[in-house]
């Protein structure tokens, strides 16, 4: 008589945050902003206005974000969010016009003085911004609701557990990554190889994570509008940094670029519109026994 094989016992968290880890290992961005920090933050300041429109994200998309935390997360007006890597605001201010109050947190300074800047023109007074690193920024009173949309530093269980201390519920949202614009794909293939490691390899082991320790969670799907519209001069520029982040030769960045953006060229001007497949990952702290939710 044949005996049963043995039950494999359910993964832990400390499996699924070694899974986590070499998922991050093997995504050449998150190795290079490991290894040299300053450099990127360097980029992110000089950049940042490029990225944003080489992203696509456009006021439409924030409208789509936000409407999906406020019904995910059951937020109502005056309700405080602070929200990690803002950037310029693409988020932020979708959430302060709804009648939140937004602490939008960055380190970049030109990204801090582009959220008041449309702040200010937009008449959002609820929503304020800080230079801070996001690890640096004091927990105080814990928000209502603590925020990461695609920023990919908070992506370690320690990042999700800095995001506990900051709100009594915690969301990230990403994307397809490389995969929601048609040419990026093709930029990542020519010059290493292989597009990095898709986005879901990083969700599906936070969500092990998550599982594992113990938290109770809510997964919301949705499709934010891209749209693309810019001379063709800001695009190279755009990723001639950016390649040359990961040392890539400036020659294979210069072939790379003529083959897969220069075909797509419409007098001048590199369009697209088109939607990015995201993911909203809400969750509540733990609470200690004894403790108070609220």
């Amino acid at each position: 008589m044949r005996r049963p094989a043995p039950q494999r016992p359910p993964d832990s968290s400390a499996d699924w945050a070694r899974r986590w880890a070499e998922v991050r290992r093997a995504n050449p961005a998150f190795e290079s902003q490991r290894r040299r920090p300053s450099r990127w933050r360097r980029f992110y300041d000089e950049c940042g206005s490029l990225l944003e429109a080489v992203r696509g994200f456009s006021p439409a998309a924030g409208r789509t974000a936000a409407a999906a935390l406020v019904r995910a997360a059951g937020l109502g007006p005056g309700d405080r969010v602070v929200d990690l890597g803002s950037g310029r605001g693409w988020l932020a201010a979708a959430l302060a016009a709804r009648g939140l109050r937004v602490l939008a947190v960055d380190e970049s300074r030109p990204a801090v003085a582009a959220v008041l800047d449309r702040a200010r023109h937009a008449g959002l007074s609820r929503l304020l911004a800080r230079r801070s690193s996001w690890l640096a920024l004091s927990p105080g009173r814990p928000a209502d609701l603590a925020l990461a949309a695609f920023f990919p530093n908070v992506w370690t269980p320690q990042g999700f557990r800095r995001l506990e201390r900051l709100g009594r519920r915690c969301a990230v949202l990403w994307g397809e990554g490389v995969r929601a614009l048609p040419w990026t794909s093709g930029l990542w293939r020519r010059l290493f190889g292989k597009a990095p490691s898709a986005a879901g390899d990083l969700g599906h082991a936070a969500v092990g994570w998550l599982l594992a320790s113990g938290r109770s969670f809510a997964v919301e799907r949705m499709q934010l509008p891209l749209r693309v519209d810019r001379r063709a001069e800001d695009f190279f520029e755009f990723y001639r940094r950016y390649f040359a982040l990961f040392d890539c030769p400036a020659e294979r960045i210069e072939e790379a670029l003529a083959a897969e953006l220069r075909p797509r060229l419409r007098r001048g001007r590199l369009q697209f519109a088109g939607v990015c497949k995201a993911v909203l990952l809400l969750w509540r702290r733990p609470v200690p026994p004894g403790r108070d939710a609220r």
